[in-house]
């Protein structure tokens, strides 16, 4: 699973390059520093370690200045850091929002700073994303379930009965039949 979560950060920060970079050199040919902002809705989620975790190796490996804040599940802390990243003019905000609602000011304020906006897990209300990167949960699903069933060489005992509400992507459990599978 740890090797998924490697495999997202690519994308990710292969989207930012694309997106912000642009080849990271500008018009005089020399090599410019470009700093991304990256703010995590939490770090209490395995799934978010995962994706801090790959960001900051590939931000590392492509050297690129990587600013990364843990909002702890608190929207006005993530508002605030994210007002602090606009002021040091970062080059691209990334943005695992708490709420799609509450990061409209700042995905605006970052709009009227020339910053590009891209949001991951959780779309925004207002203001414009250059990119909207977003997890499948039913296919996760699908695949942990798979995975828990398997056992060295057998089926492990037991079904799944409710698939668990997330709060990023609203309900997307829904109760299965008695038998039934993903």
């Amino acid at each position: 699973m740890m090797k998924r979560f490697g495999t997202f950060g690519v994308i990710v920060v292969m989207v930012i390059i694309l997106a912000a970079c642009g080849g990271g050199s500008n018009s005089t040919g020399s090599s410019k520093q470009y700093t991304i902002g990256f703010s995590l809705s939490t770090l209490t989620n395995p799934f978010f370690v995962g994706m801090d975790r790959g960001m900051r190796n590939e931000a590392s490996k492509l050297k690129v200045h990587l600013i990364d804040d843990n909002a702890n599940g608190d929207a006005a802390t993530q508002v605030s850091r994210i007002e602090d990243l606009i002021t040091q003019k970062v080059d691209l905000l990334i943005i695992n929002p708490i709420s799609a609602d509450g990061i409209v000011p700042v995905v605006q304020q970052a709009n009227s700073a020339h910053i590009p906006v891209i949001s991951v897990d959780r779309g925004s209300s207002g203001g414009a994303l250059v990119s909207f990167v977003q997890t499948d949960g039913v296919a996760m699903g699908k695949e942990a379930v798979n995975d828990a069933r398997r056992g060295p060489g057998e089926r492990l005992p037991g079904s799944v009965t409710k698939l668990p509400e997330h709060q990023s992507g609203g309900q997307t459990g829904r109760e299965l039949r008695p038998g039934e599978s993903l």
